[in-house]
């Protein structure tokens, strides 16, 4: 008979990248443009995959836009 059997060690050896940006552009006083890039990428050292730490690579993106408009109706009324 034949036994084997795997050790899992304390701490899981993996490769782990988190990487991101954030971009705003101004047209004016009023208006701005503004936009985010966020990248997670996580690799194991070996080339054996275990259940529940799988490879991964994950990517969020973002987009907003500002604007402000004054109404002079409303304005002139608030006085």
């Amino acid at each position: 008979m034949k036994i084997g059997y795997e050790k899992n060690d304390l701490f899981a050896m993996a490769s782990k990248t988190l990487l991101g940006f954030r971009g705003l552009y101004e047209f004016n006083k009023e208006t701005s443009l503004g936009f985010s890039y966020l990248n997670l990428n996580q690799q194991t050292l070996s080339d054996k995959v275990r259940i529940g730490e799988e490879p991964i690579n994950n990517q969020i993106y973002g987009l907003d836009f500002q604007n402000e408009i004054r109404f002079a109706v409303f304005n002139k009324s608030s006085e």
